[in-house]
């Protein structure tokens, strides 16, 4: 009797530590996407504090703005590949661009890996919310259409001329 309790008691503690090991993973790359994002945040702020052209200062508001309202991993790709785009309009040094670019890529593949790591281990536990693993190119463009809708909408609600 007592050695049956130990073994379920050793196997119930086997599952909650490679439980937390998994857990860890998932906290760290999501920990490691968040200081990306702010990196990548940080960097528009920089770049917004320089002399621009008004295009280039209306798409580094746009960029920005859409920055703050990404929530999800795919809300944030696609503000990240917004602003990748707007990058080659900035009256900048060419370096400055490409850091600026790399900066960019670095934080997409970040946020894949995030968000891919957060799908598996909910899909590995049983756990709600793991209908999609890797996201698509669709969900990318939905939430770019959602941040864009949203963006114009406030847009004209703080500046009805």
């Amino acid at each position: 009797m007592i050695h049956t309790l130990q073994i379920i008691l050793f196997g119930a503690l086997t599952i909650l530590l490679v439980f937390r090991i998994d857990m860890s993973r998932v906290s760290r790359a999501e920990r490691l996407a968040r200081d990306k994002f702010v990196r990548l945040v940080r960097a528009v702020d920089s770049v917004v504090a320089g002399e621009q052209s008004p295009e280039t200062a209306g798409l580094l508001y746009k960029s920005r703005v859409m920055l703050e309202n990404a929530h999800t991993f795919p809300e944030k790709i696609a503000a990240a590949r917004f602003f990748l785009g707007a990058v080659e309009t900035f009256d900048l040094p060419p370096e400055q661009i490409e850091n600026l670019k790399k900066l960019a890529f670095s934080a997409i593949g970040t946020f894949h890996r995030a968000h891919t790591a957060k799908m598996m281990f909910r899909k590995r536990w049983h756990l709600p919310g793991a209908q999609y693993v890797r996201i698509s190119e669709e969900q990318v463009a939905a939430a770019r259409k959602r941040l864009l809708t949203n963006f114009y909408r406030d847009y004209v609600k703080f500046n009805p001329e």
